[in-house]
Order: structure tokens, then sequence, then C-alpha cells
């Protein structure tokens, strides 16, 4: 009789992701015994800045760049990092994964337009990685202003490809970042020179 609960069905077609009994283990009624992924749709979860997530419409549909290609996602909504130790926002897109081209802990890259249409054409502002510190879990820049003072801005990079990075929020298309041999001589306020090579 006992051997009738000895079948486990799971409630949909999945990949047993971790087996949290071994073979012989005694199972209490209600105690869980592996964890199974749904990969048929995947959640991409990528950092966003509070400036653009003002402008993140659930449903929306945005492009997404996984594995060398490009595919279509359903923003789901903006949440909280829930982690001290890297705190901010986080954007959430589903993508459909019938195929199962993509698997869980691949790199994404979310593409968001720039305004609410997505109409303006703004190009993404590049800048050299060389302008690029890390404070923490925090990547930061020095922005030049009118005033040729540099200004402390915290960013959030994509991708780098080479010897430039791609900033997905934080800065626009066409600011001055200022970029020195030693980064210690950099501080917010302080007056910088452009220098001609």
């Amino acid at each position: 009789m006992n051997l009738s609960y000895a079948r486990v069905l799971a409630p949909f077609d999945g990949v047993v992701a971790l087996r949290l009994v071994e073979v012989g283990n005694l199972v209490a009624p209600g105690q869980p015994v592996a964890v199974i992924e749904d990969d048929a749709r995947l959640r991409v979860v990528a950092p966003i800045g509070s400036e653009l997530a003002t402008r993140v419409v659930p449903g929306r549909e945005v492009n997404v760049e996984i594995a060398d290609s490009r595919t279509s996602a359903i923003v789901e909504g903006v949440v909280s990092s829930g982690d001290v130790r890297a705190p901010g926002l986080r954007l959430q897109v589903i993508i459909e994964n019938a195929g199962r081209a993509y698997r869980p802990g691949m790199v994404a890259t979310v593409e968001l337009p720039r305004n609410d249409e997505g109409s303006d054409g703004s190009a993404m502002a590049h800048i050299p990685r060389a302008a690029l510190f890390e404070r923490g879990q925090l990547t930061g820049v020095f922005v030049v202003n009118e005033q040729s003072e540099a200004r402390l801005r915290w960013v959030v990079i994509g991708e780098d490809r080479g010897d430039m990075a791609r900033v997905l929020s934080g800065l626009r298309a066409g600011e001055r970042v200022a970029v020195a041999p030693d980064g210690q001589c950099l501080s917010d306020g302080r007056r910088v020179t452009a220098v001609t090579r």
C-alpha cells in the first residue's frame, strides 16, 4: 500500500535543478524532495537606475541580447534588490523560451527606450573603461560640468566590450567624463583641465 506514495509528479514539465533528499531517505508528507525549473519561460533580472525606472511600463515589449542573439521580452516590473550589500532597483522581464535556446544563468542585456514612446532616437552613452571606478558594489564616474568641475555620478553599465563600456543608466549621451592616469587625484567638486593628445 505504501508503494502508491512512492511516485512523485511535478505540476509542470521542467528540469530538476536541485535534489533535496537522497535515495533511501524517509520523506514525511509535505516535505520538499526537489527544486524543479520551468525553463519554458525565463525571468531576466537587471539593475536599473531610479530615473530610468520611472519610465518603465509593465507589459511593454523590449529587446534583450542573450547568447549572441536578440529576442523580445515583456516587462514584468521593477523591484528592490532586497540586498543591503548591493542596494538599488532591479528590472524584471520575462522571455518566452519554448525552444529551450536559453538556459538559467546566462548573461543578458535588456534594451529600454530612452523615453515613454521610445522614439527620441537618442544614443546610449559609451565611455572609456578607464573612466569607471568601483566602491563596493557601486560603479561611478566623474562627470565634467560646464564649470570644468568633476562631479561624482553613480551609473549602471552593460557588458564591457574592448576599451569602451556601455552605460545603461546614469549618464546621457554627450556628457563629458573625466579620465585620469591616477584615479586618486579625482574628487567630487575638483576642477579639471582638458588635455589634448
